[in-house]
């Protein structure tokens, strides 16, 4: 069983309000409060709080070391730079007006601590209130935002080739939790994904400044290595092999990367030595869900381009496939070459061509990372177009956020 975050309540007003804040709180988190002036301090220092609510006007209690009125600044130094504070009164706007509030944000700001929000008395009362559970859910979605944040290790990467592939992931995510960094020169995205049963799961997100194994060999290294990812996802487009009964849209999560293009060239003509790479045996996630997910999806998607474009588009409902892929080093606009690069490399089932796969493997396979690739099909490599590019990332991105959102996630992070 998971145990509950904790949250201290620094308020000097507690006869009257704590039977609020356990109203409001207690349902999710365990609440510890300060109720004696006396041991303040104390109690700060010795409870473990997850996450504290402190009252911006303490003035009723006496500062035990200066036997002044207690100051907002003192409790901040007790609790440190490192946890999260929530700001909260029920005389906002007369804090506002009598210019307090600056100086204390001022003071905040300078020392470096970590004030997450502002909330008002009746926001509490709100979340008390009769119809108060949309209210309710709304905070405890902030709360948890708060709480998780700045959790690290993260539970999983994301690598994508261009951010219009990465975009509908994101869409998806908790809309406030989504902050953006650049790392060694690598334009990172970090946000939360709250899962059904209401896991936050910490994750971090980068795109190549263009496609290609070189670039997005580097990013999964840096995750790995550097920001100590565990677990790396890479989603996206790829093109189709007809052949191989792959249809646009359809979602390929590889066994197996196949390099084809490595080898020897000599008098005598080009030798092949092929290389393939793969994920973990955990990499290949096949949901028993698969085809009530992908009809969601579809129906969504078709459903929102008809009222956006006010015409349909000449789609089939998508499938899965845990096939091989080719990666190549360049863009395959031709017809029959994938079915010649199966034949080649002898992998008949070979279903999909991309220009990634075989570096997130690869990076898996050296560096002990879990890794899984999603690709969906925007063209089958002929007569290429990006008309149906929008609908491939959104079916690739969408299908790895429900696997992670149902938490059919198999990885070992998640269990």
């Amino acid at each position: 069983m998971e145990l509950r975050k904790r949250i201290l309540v620094v308020d000097d007003d507690l006869q009257n309000r704590k039977g609020k804040y356990a109203s409001a709180l207690q349902g999710k988190y365990e609440v510890e409060y300060t109720e004696n002036a006396d041991l303040i301090f104390d109690v700060i220092k010795t409870v473990k709080a997850d996450l504290y609510i402190v009252d911006l006007d303490l003035s009723s209690f006496i500062d035990p070391r200066t036997m002044q009125s207690m100051t907002v600044n003192a409790i901040l130094e007790t609790i440190g730079k490192s946890k999260p504070i929530i700001l909260l009164s029920g005389t906002y706007k007369e804090l506002m007006d009598k210019e307090k509030l600056t100086p204390i944000i001022k003071n905040a700001a300078e020392e470096g601590y970590n004030i997450c929000s502002f909330f008002t008395w009746d926001e509490v009362l709100r979340v008390c209130g009769d119809d108060g559970q949309g209210y309710r859910d709304a905070l405890y979605s902030r709360i948890d935002f708060f709480i998780n944040k700045d959790r690290a290790p993260y539970e999983f990467g994301i690598v994508c080739a261009l951010e219009e592939e990465l975009d509908p992931f994101m869409e998806r995510v908790l809309p406030d939790s989504i902050r953006q960094e650049t790392i060694n020169g690598i334009h990172y995205k970090k946000s939360i994904l709250k899962t059904q049963n209401g896991r936050m799961l910490n994750f971090i997100a980068a795109c190549s400044s263009s496609m290609g194994i070189a670039d997005a060999s580097i990013i999964a290294t840096h995750m790995a290595t550097q920001l100590g990812v565990k677990t790396i996802y890479m989603i996206g487009v790829c093109g189709g092999r007809e052949a191989a009964g792959v249809k646009i849209g359809d979602v390929v999560i590889p066994s197996e990367s196949i390099a084809f293009q490595r080898g020897k060239l000599t008098e005598d003509g080009f030798s092949a030595d092929i290389e393939s790479a793969k994920p973990k045996e955990s990499g290949i996630v096949k949901s028993s869900k698969v085809k009530e997910i992908l009809s969601e999806l579809f129906d969504k998607y078709t459903s929102d381009y008809l009222k956006k474009n006010r015409s349909t588009l000449p789609l089939q409902e998508p499938n899965v496939h845990y096939y091989a892929i080719a990666c190549a080093d360049y863009v395959i606009d031709k017809k029959d070459e994938l079915d010649r690069i199966a034949k080649t490399t002898a992998h008949r089932k070979l279903c999909a061509v991309d220009m990634e796969s075989y570096a997130i493997f690869r990076v898996g396979e050296i560096l002990n990372v879990e890794t899984m690739v999603i690709k969906a099909v925007m063209d089958l490599t002929n007569n290429k177009s990006d008309k149906y590019k929008p609908y491939a990332a959104y079916m690739a991105a969408n299908y790895l956020y429900q696997l992670l959102y149902r938490e059919e996630i198999t990885f070992k992070k998640f269990d």
